[in-house]
């Protein structure tokens, strides 16, 4: 006979206080039966094994060859693990359910209310640890100082922990009983839930939970006897005012970004016969036009509390952001077929006369193409190319020094030669390359000439 199985049934009758023939009932046995089974003289037949364990809820290996106590008290440990466990996450999804189904001020007051009540904690702890330094300094400043060193890093380590958890046992429980209880009483309550009009719960707090008609899937939570919420309610006013004029703020730097992009749109129909580039260019310009009113459009009903259609805003930021990538590749693959333009095409033929001085040099970054030629004059004549939108004007330097240099100022000569240029598929090294001097050739005496020479050495 299995002795488990003899004490288990023993333990059976006493934890359910039952008797032998009580239990003999349950079975359809006679009490001797289970006399038998007890005392190990006889063994139950498996059918009555598998309703003893339907009846009580065990296990047929428990019942055999374990100890049914400690099977149920091992069982009740995983139990409250996974009831612990259960309550965390539940605790952690409510959480997360609560603050988003908030509105948007009612997040920022949450927001508020713990950062006061963090910073509140913060005053509490640090007058609490300046207090406790300075009895420990009067209380232990005759002992030797390592010692006090010791004891009073023991007892920093000791407040630190302590109030830590303390602090954070505070703010939990603030937490629950200001949010998270009534809101869990207002999720669960059948009735609220099944109607379809405004859903409304008061808790024994007198705060009302009730469902935003204008955006039924957001809460409003109240608490109009409460001084606290008003003054909570003032500075979430602030804070969402401040909000508001800051996006009001970007919505105007979003309105003039939308007039340039227009303004693009519009220029870029100077470029038209680039093909493919033009094409690419004015997707692109496009797609910045939506995405740019779609965030304009997004500001503006966050700022007059006006409900935004997600579904359709979302829809078209991925098309633009789809016509963006296929403007920019498109762009992109069509500079494949634009050709190197010589500068020499755009350059025009000039010579200036001025008059000789010891200091005069000229201002170029290409000094190997600078050619020396004497010719029987007092003056100097320099003959060069240059950019059709640029010209050479006379400075001084701080030392008195005189020079030519290059300026380009005829903005709309270079405008035009961009769109020239661009709509020939051809790309000008535009830049630093229009402001140098091309086959400069300068005329006069020889000595004249040596001194412009060295001036260019130095």
């Amino acid at each position: 006979m299995n002795s488990n199985l003899a004490e288990n049934l023993k333990k059976i009758r006493k934890e359910n206080r039952l008797s032998q023939e009580d239990l003999a009932d349950i079975l359809g046995v006679s009490r001797q039966a289970i006399s038998k089974w007890e005392s190990k003289v006889s063994y139950p037949e498996m059918d009555k094994i598998v309703l003893l364990c339907k009846k009580f809820d065990l296990n047929i290996d428990d019942l055999l060859h374990r100890d049914i106590k400690e099977v149920k008290e091992s069982m009740a440990v995983k139990s409250k693990i996974k009831s612990s466990c259960d309550e965390i996450f539940n605790f952690i999804i409510n959480s997360f359910e609560l603050f988003w189904q908030m509105t948007l001020k009612m997040k920022i007051k949450f927001i508020l209310e713990q950062i006061i009540i963090v910073i509140i904690m913060l005053i509490i702890w640090n007058c609490g640890a300046y207090m406790g330094s300075f009895i420990i300094q009067q209380v232990l400043r005759k002992i030797p100082h390592d010692i006090y060193i010791t004891i009073y890093n023991v007892f920093s380590s000791l407040y630190l922990i302590l109030g830590l958890i303390f602090n954070i046992i505070i703010i939990f429980k603030l937490y629950k009983v200001r949010y998270y209880n009534a809101y869990v009483s207002f999720a669960n309550n059948e009735n609220a839930l099944e109607s379809k009009a405004s859903l409304e719960f008061k808790d024994s707090r007198n705060i009302n939970y009730k469902q935003n008609m204008t955006r039924p899937n957001k809460i409003v939570i109240e608490n109009k006897n409460s001084s606290d919420d008003n003054f909570f309610d003032l500075l979430t006013n602030i804070v969402v005012g401040t909000i508001k004029l800051i996006g009001l703020g970007i919505v105007s730097f979003l309105s003039f970004t939308l007039v340039c992009i227009v303004i693009g749109l519009i220029c870029s129909l100077l470029i038209v016969k680039s093909g493919l580039f033009f094409t690419g260019i004015f997707s692109s310009g496009l797609a910045l036009g939506i995405i740019t009113i779609l965030g304009i459009l997004l500001l503006l009903n966050f700022i007059f509390n006006r409900k935004s259609n997600f579904k359709i805003m979302i829809n078209a930021f991925l098309g633009s952001v789809i016509l963006l990538g296929l403007g920019l590749g498109f762009a992109l693959v069509s500079l494949v077929g634009f050709s190197d333009a010589s500068l020499s095409n755009n350059l025009k033929q000039e010579s200036i006369e001025i008059l000789m001085q010891d200091n005069l040099y000229l201002k170029t970054y290409d000094k190997d193409s600078i050619s020396y030629q004497e010719l029987d004059i007092d003056n100097i004549r320099i003959e060069y190319k240059i950019d059709k939108a640029c010209k050479i004007e006379n400075r001084v330097r701080s030392n008195g020094n005189l020079y030519l240099k290059p300026f380009c100022e005829d903005k709309h000569m270079i405008i035009k030669e961009l769109i020239d240029s661009l709509n020939n598929k051809e790309i000008y090294n535009f830049g630093d390359n229009m402001h140098i001097i091309k086959d400069i050739t300068i005329y006069g005496k020889k000595e004249n000439l040596d001194i412009i020479r060295k001036n260019m050495e130095e």
